[in-house]
């Protein structure tokens, strides 16, 4: 994976889902998205005006829903590596 992006995959339930839904609302309000997981973690800063896509698919049984933000990057990704030893995690 490149230094530039970020990527963090799980299996969870729909009340854990509504918290992280939850947690990306608070974070375009008060202008900063952070997101981590055991070796890395990112700080962006939406745009004040950003396109948004909804898309919805359904094949070979799994429904795949897919929601995705793209602004122009002004200040840059904040991204950093962590220790191996760091367990910092937000859930």
């Amino acid at each position: 994976m490149s230094k530039n992006n970020f990527r963090h995959s799980f299996v969870t339930d729909p009340d854990d889902v509504a918290r992280y839904l939850e947690s990306l609302i608070s974070g375009f309000k008060e202008g900063v998205l952070s997101f981590s997981s055991q070796h890395r973690k990112v700080h962006l800063e939406p745009a004040k005006i950003l396109d948004m896509s909804i898309e919805t698919s359904i094949r070979k049984g799994k429904v795949r829903l897919t929601i995705s933000f793209t602004w122009p990057d002004e200040a840059g990704p904040q991204l950093q590596s962590l220790p191996l030893d760091n367990h910092f995690h937000e859930k």
